[in-house]
């Protein structure tokens, strides 16, 4: 209405007082409609449509043709959108011609039944169809009178909650409680989700909600979880279709999820689900990750009817890189062996056994010391042989006798072809330690291997010395002779 009205508000929080102004607070106008019946006898029913529901009076042919005002007005007040209270009903005398006019006025104790209603509906069934009518008509339209309040309130609830309201005035001191106002709406309280495996590809066994349940959930309630991608833009397919999952939580009996592509419908179980923050444990029903990226849920309840709208998950990952082959070390015989010949070939036969003793010993050490390091990087390197590496031996050639006029040149040579010997041993030995030994039974075989290449290689350097001192001999005597 157009009155300026103050308000004022108790320090209870729950009353408010409303001061008409200056202009009179008019009152509400009640409807009155009319219904005619015409006809000597027979029966009538009624109807009343308010609120979408259109109600009918129960047994058919529940009026009488004549029938009294107060057996009209129980009919009526037995509809549900009318109710006890909800209309006076007067009925006029009985014209000429077996016409029963009923006055029906409209209390407004409901708002089914205020301000401007539509009006009733009529169906007589008379003895002589001829002579039977009925007609209806509003002959006062009901009017409301509106207040608008601004300002003055305090925050809705935190959880869903139905509003009701009673209301008195000062001249209407009958109050009427418990009338429905409105409802209020909540939200979940969204805190974390996690999977105990967020590698892309790999399939999750488990995933775990970490949700506060604003408004407490019975039985046949459910919380529906929509996974989404990171932009918020599309549902992704994170569960296996028609899966049932099995969830828990502390202080709530197992519950039953169902998986439906890119949701997950978590059922509160008989006892229900109490308010507060809960953390839910989902095993199974989990598709494989999708590709790295971030994963993010919408969650909503059928007490808590806001969604929470996307928030986040968590964050999938790409699988880590091959790992690039590990090298073996770099073989020392370029580096020590073949000075050692250069040395031998230069000083003779005399320096022949030191050679070899030098070559042998740095061999061993740098063989432990390379196989300890090749062992440790090779773990779990299928591009290189793994294991322990094997011990070698290393056949220490002496000098041949030889004639002493064999000479210097003689010794040399020799000297020369038993360090070469044994660098090919030693080329072969650190050549052979670099290979990490994949098992026992590899490392074995291998080791054999070695030692057999080592036994050859002593005996084509024997034979290829045998056969050069042969030559100096015959070479030697031919000399003496001429």
């Amino acid at each position: 209405m157009d009155n300026t009205l103050s308000m004022t508000r108790t320090a209870l929080k729950s009353v408010l007082h409303i001061h008409a102004g200056a202009a009179t607070l008019a009152k509400d106008t009640r409807e009155v409609q009319t219904i005619t019946i015409t006809g000597a006898s027979g029966t009538w029913d009624v109807s009343f449509e308010a609120g979408g529901s259109v109600q009918t009076s129960g047994t058919s042919g529940a009026l009488t043709v004549p029938a009294t005002a107060a057996a009209v007005t129980t009919v009526l007040e037995g509809l549900s959108n009318i109710g006890a209270r909800g209309v006076v009903v007067t009925k006029s005398a009985t014209a000429t011609g077996s016409v029963d006019v009923y006055q029906v006025t409209f209390s407004g104790n409901k708002n089914t039944v205020s301000g401007d209603v539509n009006e009733l509906a009529v169906t007589v069934t008379p003895t002589d169809p001829s002579t039977a009518t009925s007609a209806v008509a509003t002959t006062t339209p009901g009017t409301t009178t509106y207040l608008k309040c601004t300002g003055g309130l305090a925050a809705n609830p935190t959880m869903s909650k139905t509003v009701t309201f009673g209301v008195v005035s000062t001249a209407s001191t009958t109050p009427i409680t418990s009338q429905v106002g409105y409802t209020t709406t909540s939200t979940l309280t969204w805190t974390s989700a996690s999977v105990n495996d967020r590698i892309a590809g790999h399939t999750p066994t488990s995933i775990v909600f970490s949700i506060g349940v604003t408004d407490a959930l019975v039985s046949g309630d459910t919380i529906t979880l929509t996974a989404r991608n990171a932009g918020d833009t599309a549902d992704v397919n994170l569960f296996v279709v028609s899966t049932a999952v099995l969830c828990t939580a502390a202080g709530v009996e197992t519950i039953t999820a169902v998986a439906a592509t890119t949701t997950l419908t978590l059922h509160a179980p008989t006892s229900g689900v109490s308010s507060g923050a809960k953390v839910f444990t989902c095993t199974g029903g989990l598709e494989a990750n999708p590709a790295a990226g971030d994963i993010k849920f919408n969650a909503v309840s059928t007490k808590s009817v806001v969604a929470t709208g996307a928030q986040t998950g968590y964050t999938t990952v790409a699988p880590s890189p091959t790992q690039a082959p590990s090298h073996a070390p770099t073989a020392l015989a370029d580096v020590i062996v073949i000075p050692l010949i250069v040395f031998a070939s230069l000083n003779g036969a005399l320096s022949l056994a030191l050679a070899v003793l030098v070559v042998v010993v740095i061999v061993i050490l740098v063989t432990n010391k390379k196989t300890k390091s090749v062992n440790d990087e090779a773990a779990g390197d299928k591009t290189l042989a793994t294991g322990a590496a094997a011990s070698i031996e290393l056949v220490a050639i002496a000098p041949t006798n030889t004639p002493e006029s064999a000479g210097p040149a003689s010794d040399a040579t020799r000297g020369a072809t038993a360090v070469e010997a044994a660098a090919d041993v030693a080329a072969t030995d650190v050549a052979a330690a670099d290979v990490a030994a994949a098992d026992d039974a590899a490392a074995q075989k291998r080791t054999a291997a070695i030692a057999r290449r080592a036994k050859a290689a002593e005996r084509r350097a024997l034979a290829k010395q045998m056969r050069k001192s042969r030559e100096e001999e015959a070479a030697s005597k031919s000399q003496t002779t001429t």
